[in-house]
């Protein structure tokens, strides 16, 4: 009996679901929005065309169903062709469902494979859904129909492969987060570092995923590359006002210093670039080749002049006693092996995020998942350990709170129609809400003080 009503409410849910499928095909019910420039460009290039070419994208995207007076351009580098021109194969509106359905299975598997990740992967199973589900970013990502889903996906597939120390395979998958390459550029610094360090896979399979998903667009149009440089250069999106510190620069630069348009000033877009590089600088010089080769040195020239007074304690001498060849050794090795990318490619993908150049929108925002599971998964493991010793938790608690805050607060201006513009606030704060949590939860009373 049980199964008979079971496979009745499953018929029913597929029922209910197909039916919302044919509705999500009507572009007067869910308009297309940004996917069009994916497809319509995938749709060029298949045809031997220009994909950058506002011209011939705009009739493709008026009659895909994005009612506009201007093309919306497809700025990813010619590699994004590879991923979306199997979308152009069909009609628009059965692509975007197809689109739609894609991104929703992908994120499930992303949302699974995180929490094994970061977490025992039977506890807490629903957890992350509900921190996800509720994500503000992610519902303007579903609405617009962007590509963010894919990056999240290159991210979560790139930590499971180099748990598991399949770093050919873990370089290659980055591809798909190189189709908005600089809002990673901390993490491409940290990958090719630590890929110096004897792990020569990792960048083969980076370039030769790079190589191929280079090649395949230009099969069909020889021209794409010098297409896209010829746009990029002629006309670049210099007056997007993106969600970064240099667009908060520029703003502040045009209406009370030099009064001048917006458009004029754009080099200060990449203010914020210098603000990242002194972060990665004070928190992983150990890990830059370069910076480790003149401690050796500094090591070894102040050993020479080292010497231990017969009147120091005992207990005393060995913190004066200069470094022999096996420590230094030894400390090389742990330098070289103790970077956890599990740990450190939250921090890497905040701080890349909010000090990025340009570009970086509401709906990148979910390629910060890994952060928020992350946090969730040392609230987790605190709240376990206080229940194996009988004490109650507040972790779990305070960050659902603040979660409710930061996302309710969101959907509420974005429910009132504020602009894009004014979501600004809403990088840095997540990436205070990561570091105060790890900090509380790192913290003398909590699990992971050691």
């Amino acid at each position: 009996m049980r199964r008979l009503v079971s496979c009745v409410v499953l018929v029913l849910i597929l029922v209910i679901l197909f039916q919302q499928l044919l509705l999500l095909r009507d572009p007067a019910r869910f308009p297309p929005h940004d996917f069009v420039e994916y497809y319509a460009a995938g749709k060029l290039n298949l045809q031997g065309q220009n994909p950058y070419n506002p011209q011939l994208l705009l009739p493709i995207e008026i009659e895909a169903g994005r009612k506009l007076d201007e093309a919306v351009m497809m700025w990813n580098p010619p590699w994004t062709l590879t991923l979306v021109m199997p979308f152009s194969l069909i009609d628009a509106n059965t692509a975007k469902v197809v689109w739609v359905l894609v991104d929703l299975v992908l994120l499930i598997f992303c949302i699974d494979q995180l929490w094994k990740i970061y977490a025992h992967p039977k506890s807490w199973r629903l957890l992350p859904y509900l921190f996800v589900l509720t994500y503000f970013p992610l519902l303007t990502l579903l609405i617009s129909g962007q590509i963010g889903i894919w990056l999240l996906l290159g991210i979560t597939l790139f930590l499971k492969w180099e748990k598991t120390e399949r770093y050919f395979w873990a370089g290659a998958i980055t591809v798909l987060m190189a189709i908005k390459p600089h809002l990673f550029y901390l993490f491409w610094v940290m990958v090719f570092f630590w890929g110096c360090r004897r792990r020569y896979s990792l960048l083969f399979g980076g370039i030769i995923a790079g190589l191929i998903s280079s090649i395949i667009p230009i099969l069909f149009n020889s021209e794409v590359w010098s297409q896209y440089r010829v746009e990029l250069l002629q006309n670049p999106p210099v007056q997007w006002r993106s969600l970064t510190l240099g667009s908060v620069i520029r703003e502040i630069e045009v209406l009370y210093f030099s009064h001048q348009d917006y458009k004029n000033h754009f080099s200060e877009q990449f203010i914020p670039l210098l603000f990242g590089s002194m972060w990665f600088l004070f928190y992983y010089w150990r890990y830059i080749p370069g910076f480790t080769l003149v401690q050796s040195w500094l090591s070894k020239r102040s050993s020479r002049f080292s010497t231990i007074p017969a009147d120091i304690p005992l207990s005393v001498a060995p913190l004066a006693a200069p470094a022999t060849t096996d420590q230094m050794q030894l400390g090389r090795h742990s330098h070289s092996t103790s970077f956890s990318w599990v740990n450190e490619i939250p921090k890497l993908l905040l701080v890349s995020f909010i000090t990025s150049a340009y570009g970086a929108w509401l709906f990148d925002m979910v390629v910060l998942l890994p952060a928020v599971i992350h946090l969730l998964s040392l609230a987790v493991s605190y709240s376990d350990r206080l229940k194996e010793n009988g004490r109650s938790n507040s972790s779990l608690k305070w960050l659902l709170g603040l979660w409710i805050v930061l996302n309710g607060l969101g959907l509420t201006l974005h429910l009132m129609n504020f602009s894009s513009f004014h979501f600004i606030w809403y990088a840095p704060f997540l990436t205070l809400y990561y570091f105060y949590g790890v900090r509380v939860l790192k913290s003398k009373d909590g699990p992971f003080s050691q």
